[in-house]
This record gives structure tokens, C-alpha cells and sequence, in this order.
């Protein structure tokens, strides 16, 4: 699931970082949340070529628009992607390793976070429990996070009001932890973070 929201300077080549996956069962649902610059049309362009799914809808804010992709998505998996971050091309291979021989329903993996002038490893670690989380504030990354589907009747969706901008993740973590779930972290760098540009975790 891709939320976008005019991130033409970077979709094209997070869209291409699903493309070339060495595991090929998935489908790719992007959500054009509202965009006025050229989102739009990069993403029919790949609509035509490569058959993903393009939903369109009025901006609402990135929850709201993560929940669209979810809502539509057929898999027994959902795989969450920023549209200014990357996957390796193993990336999906290993999760699914670890899906299929350990049953586990929630996985985390580590990224490079990449930036003009530095590059660095960040361990997307997941908290020991609620307290943890709590203190140490937001420590995972929604581009390396792989949720069962079943877990969003359970837990319930992102957040939708725009009050929640920029945190909405955090506070599903808080529910997904409060809940009981147990995240299972593959310590591989499976994605990349691009930090120097206008993202909203970095505003």
C-alpha cells in the first residue's frame, strides 16, 4: 500500500523498487490522496504499463489514506510503503520466509536511512512493551513494517483525524503493543529511507 500525496520527485522510483522484487505474488495499491502536482499522471502511467491499482480520493491526510489501500487490498499481508522511501529487491522474499515458516503476524525490518550528504543504519527495533514504547516515543518505520490484515478488525485503522498527522503511526503501534501483538524484527537492511527531502516525519 502506497499512500501519495505529491511526492512526484520520488514515486517513480519507489513504485520501480516493488517492480523489481525477486518474489512476484503481490499486488500494489497506490492512493492518490488529493495531489495537484504531477502524482497523478506518473501513476497512471504505471496504471497502463504495469496493472497496479490506482485509487483516487480528496485529500484527507495519510492515515485516511493508508486505510483506503488497506480497505482495497486482497492479501492476507499488507505491506506498507511511503512514496519517498524504498524497497530492496529482497525485500518481500525475506518476509515471506519468515511469514511462512513462522507463522508470525506482524514483522519489522532494519533500512538505510540516506541523506544528501550521510548515509546510516537504523534499527526499526521493536519495543518491549507498552511502557517502552512510550517513553522512547515512535522508533518504527511504516516502509518496514508488514501487518497480517486480519490485525486491523482487531486493532482498528490508522487514525484519520488530521490531528494525528505525522503521529498516526505511532498511535497504531500503541494499540498494536496494547493489544497484545508480538512484532517479530529480521534484523536486514530491506529498505531505504530518504531523509533529505519534505517528508512529514521530518517537518
Amino acid at each position: 500500500v502506497v499512500p501519495c500525496f505529491n511526492v512526484q520527485d520520488t514515486l517513480k522510483e519507489t513504485i520501480e523498487s516493488i517492480l523489481k522484487q525477486d518474489f512476484d505474488n503481490y499486488e500494489i495499491i497506490a492512493v492518490d490522496d488529493g495531489s495537484y502536482d504531477n502524482t497523478s499522471d506518473i501513476l497512471k502511467n504505471f496504471k497502463i504499463k504495469n496493472n497496479i491499482k490506482v485509487i483516487t480520493q480528496s485529500n484527507k491526510g495519510l492515515g485516511a489514506a493508508r486505510n483506503t489501500g488497506i480497505n482495497a487490498s486482497t492479501g492476507i499481508y499488507v505491506c506498507l510503503l511511503d512514496a519517498d522511501d524504498l524497497w530492496v529487491s529482497s525485500k518481500l522474499t525475506k518476509v515471506y520466509k519468515i511469514i511462512k515458516n513462522d507463522k508470525y503476524r506482524v514483522i519489522s525490518n532494519d533500512e538505510i536511512v540516506l541523506g544528501n550528504k550521510y548515509l546510516f543504519y537504523l534499527r526499526n527495533n521493536p519495543p518491549k512493551n507498552l511502557s517502552n514504547l512510550l517513553i522512547a516515543g515512535n522508533t518504527l518505520s511504516p516502509s518496514a513494517i508488514t501487518i497480517k490484515k486480519e490485525i486491523f478488525e482487531k486493532v482498528g485503522l490508522f487514525k484519520e483525524d488530521k490531528n494525528y498527522l505525522g503521529v498516526e503511526d505511532w498511535d497504531f503501534w500503541i494499540r498494536l503493543i496494547n493489544f497484545g501483538e508480538k512484532i517479530k524484527h529480521l534484523p536486514e537492511p530491506l529498505g531505504i529511507y530518504r531523509r533529505d527531502i519534505q517528508n512529514m516525519s521530518k517537518s
